[in-house]
């Protein structure tokens, strides 16, 4: 029997999803396996992400000691998302 395991906790066992639809929910959720996926094979990521994805993108890329920087978008006033630049790892 195959053996399944969590690689990386989404931290959502204690209600912090709570008082969003589904829909945000698996947004939030597609958007960090993205990154996470880029991150864990060195690739890098270039591109917007949610602002409630915030702290655990943060604490992804410091799982990998990923080099990363995250600010507001300049195009969106909301405050909703962030630019998220993670930096490819060199490889030899």
């Amino acid at each position: 029997m195959p053996d399944y395991r969590m690689e990386f906790s989404f931290g959502c066992d204690n209600g912090e999803l709570d008082s969003l639809s589904s829909a945000e929910c698996f947004v939030l959720g597609f958007e960090f396996c993205l990154v996470y996926e880029a991150v864990k094979h060195g690739r890098g990521f270039d591109g917007p992400v949610k602002a409630e994805n915030r702290d655990r993108i943060e604490r992804l890329c410091k799982k990998f000691e990923a080099l990363y920087h995250l600010q507001w978008s300049h195009e969106d006033s909301s405050e909703s998302w962030l630019h998220l630049v993670v930096a490819a790892e060199e490889r030899k």
